[in-house]
């Protein structure tokens, strides 16, 4: 099996209802796709946050004989400002990821 890159990118941020634009940028490099969901997370609901998940998938995401397999980017933007520690992103992540199988 090969290894598969994970690539993470999470932002915690404050998320003005006013805005009309997102105040980040998530770029999609070529030949990438991407998707955006709503936080609360369906797959993982213990994670209490509001907000937007944005995602981008290599090319080879899918493919399981690639170098790109299962790789892909994501990048969080929460409403409010989250109190994060090492404890709770990690059960936050253990959730997320295992929301997912």
């Amino acid at each position: 099996m090969k290894k598969s890159l994970l690539l993470l990118i999470i932002a915690f941020a404050g998320l003005n209802a006013f805005a009309q634009k997102t105040p980040y940028t998530l770029p999609l490099p070529e030949k990438w796709t991407k998707e955006k969901l709503s936080i609360p997370i369906e797959f993982a609901p213990s994670i209490p946050y509001k907000g937007t998940e944005e995602l981008r998938f290599t090319p080879g995401w899918g493919n399981a004989g690639s170098n790109d397999y299962w790789s892909y980017t994501y990048l969080w933007f929460i409403e409010g400002i989250p109190k994060v520690n090492a404890d709770t992103l990690q059960s936050y992540m253990t959730a997320y990821f295992d929301g997912l199988f």
